[in-house]
């Protein structure tokens, strides 16, 4: 037998199915997605997976618009924070990348984000990492076709990836080639880098501490510490070698301590956001240092050093009270106005605008020696809405954005601007206008696209179908057990659009759904899409 996905509500309550044949599941919010085992249609021994997706507590379901995947296949559920998912599906052959896809504010329809997106078949680890301190700004490695590795950063929710700015001042180890800060995460931990994870906080806004290399690809040598303070826009050298950080006081101090050697005896300590580092002997013994730890929330003055006496094997906690040092509390002079995202347009209209809000923060002078305080809250000032512009707009399927340009583009591949849509039921016409807002978005006026019209009724259809969408590449991250149950103290009413985006039979639209063949080739040749890479195959097998 194979997996059930159960929910309870309430004390005492019953146990109810909410699915069968479940290989993985995962659940945020208002999301809750299942990846389900079914046969695949083309051979009587292989099985296939598909992702479903609910909204309304597991009460109904959807299948989710993504390429079905085979069994060494796997799905990945990287985030769920912002409103819509970012999920990654595996490409086929054991490459060790996939593409990373993003989706609207159903959760059933995905939009290519990033392809070659590093995250090895052999090991359950990948360096998306979601940064805190900055809305809309994400991380992420991305493979060359020669298997070597580079950062890639979004600061729109994965709408544009471009490489990290290179910090300023900083030699590149072959200034040839094109250089870019490459920062290490969970893949270069694992293949034993000496370098610690991406670190940033809600409360220290627009901080962000990395290890990294200036250089064309990312490099198997010890790292250097770099620190940005406006959410990744731009970055600057902070410390020479691996070191362990911790930020504290909302960002208004950074500490570290050197990771090259097991006993280290000195702190080094930043108020000004990593520019300038004073160094303080926290001990004359050797300590095998285990930790840097600081509260959680990152609002506090104190940090502890946790490590063991190396002669006495004796585990030992050393505090530090950096109010000692800093000994004011900052008054309302020390503090300056600093709006998030203020470098992602050139117009100084737009200048901080995401997702149709500009947000504007009271922050810390780099200058100012005091420290915030536990009672102090570094929190926004100011929102206020923006005009739409094209920013605003995911492309619609069929449409593309090409490198450094903000318009939709109709995909040569693509013949028309109609779409089949089976809704309630029925098969309807939709012609598409090459935008559809992003989630959460909530811009006014300005830019507004054509509205898509439905323009006739077809057959009847099973909401879910896409039986003649063929697969192409990756996901999953959350592994469920034999009857699996999943509890929920209180039932979540939602409102589910049940809207199933489905690919013409006419055409081929290798973009969106990776290579994507029409049911005539499918159901009379019985050829995976797996198999077609180019346009010359598709002419050649349908």
């Amino acid at each position: 037998m194979m997996n059930q996905l159960e929910k309870c509500e309430g004390p005492g309550c019953t146990w109810k199915v909410l699915r069968e044949e479940v290989y993985t599941f995962g659940m945020e919010g208002r999301f809750l997605y299942v990846s389900k085992v079914t046969s695949d249609p083309y051979s009587d021994s292989e099985t296939t997976r598909v992702m479903e997706v609910s909204s309304d507590g597991g009460n109904t379901w959807n299948e989710v618009q993504l390429p079905t995947i085979t069994s060494d296949r796997f799905y990945s559920i990287l985030d769920m924070n912002e409103k819509m998912i970012f999920m990654h599906v595996d490409n086929p052959g054991d490459t060790g990348h996939g593409t990373l896809y993003i989706s609207d504010a159903t959760g059933i329809i995905f939009s290519e984000s990033l392809q070659r997106h590093l995250y090895p078949n052999f090991i359950d680890v990948t360096d998306f990492y979601r940064v805190l301190s900055m809305r809309g700004v994400y991380l992420a490695s991305q493979m060359e076709h020669d298997d070597s590795i580079h950062t890639m950063i979004t600061y729109d929710r994965g709408g544009i990836w471009q490489p990290v700015p290179r910090p300023e001042g900083v030699p590149c180890k072959t200034e040839s080639k094109r250089c870019n800060l490459q920062i290490h995460n969970r893949y270069s931990v694992v293949n034993s880098i000496n370098a610690q994870l991406p670190l940033s906080s809600e409360n220290a806004v627009g901080i962000i501490l990395v290890h990294g290399h200036v250089a064309d690809v990312l490099q198997n040598s010890d790292p250097d510490v770099f620190v940005s303070s406006d959410g990744g826009y731009s970055w600057r050298l902070a410390l020479k070698g691996p070191h362990h950080y911790q930020i504290a006081d909302q960002g208004g101090l950074l500490v570290a301590v050197p990771s090259d050697t097991l006993t280290p005896k000195v702190i080094k300590f930043s108020t000004d956001e990593g520019r300038c580092w004073h160094e303080y002997e926290f001990t004359r013994e050797n300590i095998v240092f285990k930790r840097l730890l600081t509260e959680p929330g990152n609002t506090e003055m104190s940090v502890a050093i946790w490590g063991y006496h190396q002669d006495t094997n004796m585990w030992k906690t050393i505090v530090i009270d950096f109010r000692s040092v800093l000994a004011r509390q900052c008054f309302d002079d020390d503090y300056e106005t600093w709006t998030a995202h203020f470098d992602n347009s050139k117009d100084p209209a737009y200048a901080g605008c995401l997702l149709g809000v500009k947000e504007t923060f009271s922050r810390l002078k780099k200058d100012s020696w005091c420290y915030n305080g536990h009672s102090k809250e570094i929190k926004m000032s100011e929102q206020s809405k923006c005009s739409c512009t094209e920013a605003d707009y995911d492309c619609d399927y069929g449409y593309y954005r090409s490198s450094g340009s903000g318009m939709c583009r109709l995909d040569p591949a693509f013949k028309g601007s109609e779409l089949d849509i089976c809704l309630r039921g029925h098969m309807e016409e939709l012609v598409n206008v090459g935008y559809h807002k992003m989630p959460g978005d909530v811009c006014e006026g300005g830019f507004t696209p054509t509205a898509p019209k439905t323009i006739k009724m077809k057959e009847r259809c099973v909401e879910g179908d896409k039986s003649w969408v063929a697969d192409e590449t990756h996901q999953t991250i959350y592994k469920s057990k034999k009857n699996v149950r999943l509890s929920t103290k209180s039932s979540a009413q939602f409102f589910t659009f049940f809207l199933t985006v489905l690919q013409r039979k006419e055409e081929l639209h290798p973009g969106r759904f990776g290579c994507c063949c029409s049911a005539v080739c499918l159901c009379c040749h019985r050829v995976l899409c797996s198999q077609i890479r180019t346009h010359e195959e598709v002419l050649t097998h349908c």
